[in-house]
């Protein structure tokens, strides 16, 4: 986690509004673009800002941002994938993966305040975990609306490309945040 290595204000409340704000802003610019792999499986940049939000500036200020984008997404601004909005993204048989969002928010950003996230190892961890706990929470909602039937594990595969790539790109993040914080400490 970076919340102590990355300041943008001496005094706290201003720094971790200016960190909040900042989160909601970077989820909310980068989670409508979906890039198409064909098939039918496209790829969204959700997932792994809102989890870089949260490893980077902890759970508290991640949850903030997170609920922050929920609203702004909710009252129809198009910061969801594909660029739309509206509250029945959040109720429909997609809202599983907005709650999963935020149980990931809560755990993953509280683990990376609290156990060595810098370690390679601890890190690829919690990226795995924070995905694994948006996939179960968002199918476990979505198989309410559409029961699975004999096809689950189909339904799963064709996410898991995608999820592996951000967790590749969220551990890449993470390393290359380190690096410049710590060429930042040694000016």
């Amino acid at each position: 986690m970076f919340d102590k290595d990355i300041q943008f204000s001496t005094k706290d409340s201003a720094d971790a509004l200016i960190k909040i704000l900042l989160g909601a802003l970077v989820i909310s610019l980068l989670s409508p673009i979906k890039v198409d792999l064909g098939d039918d499986i496209d790829l969204t940049l959700q997932s792994l800002v809102i989890l870089l939000v949260a490893m980077s500036f902890g759970w508290q200020k991640g949850i903030a941002a997170l609920l922050i984008y929920l609203l702004v997404g909710a009252l129809g601004v198009p910061v969801f994938p594909g660029h739309v909005g509206g509250y029945e993204r959040l109720l429909g048989s997609l809202g599983g993966f907005y709650f999963g969002f935020a149980l990931a928010t809560l755990v993953c950003g509280f683990w990376a305040s609290h156990i060595q996230p810098r370690q390679f190892h601890w890190n690829v961890l919690n990226w795995m975990l924070g995905h694994a706990l948006i996939l179960f929470a968002g199918f476990y909602w979505f198989w309410q609306f559409d029961p699975p039937g004999d096809n689950w594990l189909n339904q799963l595969a064709v996410l898991v490309p995608g999820m592996m790539i951000k967790i590749a790109f969220g551990v890449l993040a993470m390393h290359v945040i380190e690096r410049m914080v710590i060429r930042g400490k040694a000016r």
